[in-house]
């Protein structure tokens, strides 16, 4: 076996990397009012998150926050 063989073995990736894109829609047009109210939600749960210490702090906690907002909004219908 070569140096070329030995070099060219170990330089093929070991995990693949899958790079996604997220659009904002345009035809959604969300009110500042909405916008502050969100933020400001969003920033009160992670002080109550950072208060409780006995509480094991939430993972991807930006992932729930999202997951939870569709949820909501899956139930307007």
């Amino acid at each position: 076996m070569s140096k070329f063989d030995q070099v060219c073995e170990s330089f093929f990736p070991r995990t693949m990397k899958f790079v996604t894109r997220v659009r904002y829609p345009k035809q959604i047009q969300f009110s500042e009012k909405f916008l502050k109210s969100l933020q400001e939600e969003f920033a009160r749960l992670q002080m109550i998150e950072e208060a409780e210490t006995e509480v094991r702090p939430i993972r991807n906690y930006k992932d729930k926050f999202l997951k939870a907002v569709n949820f909501c909004v899956s139930n307007l219908k």
